[in-house]
Order: structure tokens, then C-alpha cells, then sequence
């Protein structure tokens, strides 16, 4: 099972229009690292399977894309926002800003894939710990306990874990296309403000969106720190 507990659906910390999009569906899971007769080693993908990992490619990234979609990130109005346990910081001009936890979590894994191939991607090599620290304590939240059991090949005389089990998941379609109306919400009434509109009256400069990304941003820092060195 890879289900957060019922209970947590019930408190004030869950995006409640959301709740509406949630529905399980039965997966196979697939990649088992298996021998071929001559004792190659090779990873065992259902054709089914979109191909996430790998050699950087823009079919790699393309795949990404549409498994994220356009809409991570959106807006609650404020009756939304006031709902929740968790309080959001208002932008100016955005409103509330939420991303269900499912899409940051796969956007973090995301770039963990390409901060390994970060000289591909990024022309210099970069640490990624604070993701790597978000997708361990995810995993380790949901808990799954569904059983991994082994398989023995002859050719290399050794066992491996064997992933082709079947999982209760959530199904991440419904809320990847609820997400995407909702922010196309967001797109129109943001047009609809028109040109000198945009809702942001005071005399700062609007604040960015996400972590600023500049030469010292991309500098090593101390991991054995709370804070960036």
C-alpha cells in the first residue's frame, strides 16, 4: 500500500477542493534489475511504462513535463486559504499559492535526475540535498509496506529484489487535470486584468517565485548546517 492514512485526509492541512479528484487504482510496479542467461545485467521496464530516468534526452524531459503538467502551482482564494491549518504567504499579485504535495515531491525528483547529469543540464556540478532530504522523508511518511520478495538467477548464482508487485495507488490523473483548470483559472483572470491591472498596488517590486537563483545560490554549502554557508 502506498496510502497516507484516511485520517490525514480529514484534517485541515489537505487541500480541500482537491479531495474530490481522489480515487486507487491497482499498479504493477516494474524496473527490477535482472540477469540475462549470459550474466548481463539489465533493468526489466513494462512497455507500458513511460522511461523517467536514463541518459538526458528531450524525450526524457518531455516525458517530465507531462507527468508534472503546467500546474503545480495555483491559486486559493482566500476562503480557501484561511481553511487550512498551514497558512500561506499572500503574493501581491498571485494571491495564496499551493502545490499539492504529490507535484513538488515529483518535481524534486525531477531535479535530483538532473543535478547527477548536472554538467547536461546545468554546465556545472551542483548539490541537491535539500531534494534529496524532502524525497526520503516522503517515502518514509507514506510508509509502504507492500512486500518486495527475491529472485535467484543461475547464470550469476545470486538473488535480487524483485519490485513486479501490485500496489494500491492513488490515481495522479484526476488531480493533475483538476490542477491544470485550475490554473488556467488563474491565467484568465489575470488576463482579464488587462495591461497596468495585474493587482499588485504597492510600490515594491513583486517577489519572485521559488529560490533565487544566482552565482552564489549555486556555491557548496555546509550540509552539517541548518543554514546555507
Amino acid at each position: 500500500m502506498v496510502l497516507s492514512s484516511d485520517r490525514n485526509l480529514r484534517t485541515k492541512r489537505k487541500i480541500e477542493p482537491a479531495k474530490s479528484t481522489i480515487a486507487t487504482k491497482r499498479t504493477k510496479f516494474s524496473g527490477t534489475m535482472k540477469y540475462t542467461d549470459g550474466g548481463h545485467l539489465y533493468m526489466d521496464m513494462s512497455p507500458e511504462n513511460v522511461r523517467y530516468f536514463g541518459e538526458p534526452s528531450p524525450e526524457v524531459d518531455q516525458a517530465w513535463a507531462e507527468l508534472i503538467g503546467p500546474a503545480m502551482q495555483f491559486s486559493m482564494s482566500r476562503e480557501e486559504a484561511d481553511a487550512l491549518a498551514v497558512k500561506s504567504y499572500e503574493h501581491p499579485k498571485d494571491g495564496f499559492l499551493v502545490t499539492p504535495d504529490v507535484l513538488h515531491t515529483l518535481h524534486c525528483v525531477n531535479h535530483v535526475r538532473k543535478i547527477i547529469d548536472s554538467e547536461y543540464y546545468f554546465k556545472v556540478p551542483l548539490h541537491g540535498l535539500p531534494r534529496k532530504q524532502r524525497v526520503h522523508t516522503v517515502i518514509q511518511c507514506h510508509m509502504d509496506l507492500t512486500p518486495v520478495t527475491t529472485m535467484y538467477f543461475g547464470s550469476v548464482n545470486t538473488e535480487v529484489g524483485n519490485f513486479e508487485q501490485e500496489h494500491t495507488c492513488r490515481d495522479l490523473e484526476p488531480l493533475r487535470v483538476w490542477a491544470t483548470r485550475r490554473k488556467q483559472a488563474d491565467q484568465a483572470r489575470l488576463k482579464a486584468l488587462g495591461e497596468g491591472g495585474d493587482g499588485h498596488l504597492g510600490p515594491e517590486p513583486l517577489p519572485t517565485h521559488g529560490y533565487v537563483d544566482n552565482e552564489d545560490a549555486l556555491l557548496p554549502w555546509n550540509s552539517t548546517l541548518s543554514e546555507i554557508d
